[in-house]
């Protein structure tokens, strides 16, 4: 504690080594968290030890008794949208486990995510599924959350999380 404040503690999730392992290019147009990408994503040989550093920072952060808020950032690059799928994931195992605050933040919105989804995100059917990708999208989750709770050392966490996508991070190619 300095000066009467606690302090943030930041996460950053590098997400290039995961692959979506999808050569299917029409989940590309959609946000991350479309079931297809994501199996690839929770499938590819780099998961298990991304998932276990991922648990064992994020764990550490929140455990932290100086510490009263976390920001985890994730990130990647070329519009795979790993990081998305991170953040989908992570959201969805944290609030399994108890956790009462986590925050989303998109940062790349707007533009970035403007030729997604015939731009109509918020009614699309492949990144809201139903039906069989709902199932496909329902088996991730839980297989994503059977690893977080054998991982999970952290039983109740006490600290806000803010878990942040950041991804298309572009560099002269």
């Amino acid at each position: 504690m300095v000066n009467g404040y606690k302090r943030s503690e930041v996460v950053l999730l590098d997400c290039r080594p995961l692959s979506d392992s999808n050569d299917d290019q029409r989940p590309r147009f959609h946000a991350g968290y479309h079931p297809k990408p994501l199996a690839g994503i929770v499938s590819c040989n780099a998961w298990d030890t991304f998932w276990r550093e991922a648990c064992d920072s994020i764990t550490a952060a929140l455990a932290r008794h100086d510490v009263s808020q976390v920001l985890v950032v994730c990130y990647c690059r070329v519009g795979r949208h790993r990081s998305v799928g991170v953040r989908y994931l992570l959201h969805h195992c944290l609030g399994g486990v108890g956790l009462q605050e986590v925050y989303i933040n998109d940062l790349c919105t707007g533009d970035l995510w403007a030729h997604l989804c015939h731009r109509d995100h918020a009614n699309c059917r492949r990144c809201h599924p139903r039906r069989n990708l709902l199932e496909l999208a329902q088996s991730i989750q839980k297989q994503a959350m059977q690893q977080w709770l054998a991982l999970d050392g952290l039983h109740s966490p006490t600290a806000p999380l803010m878990l942040v996508e950041h991804g298309h991070e572009r560099r002269g190619e």
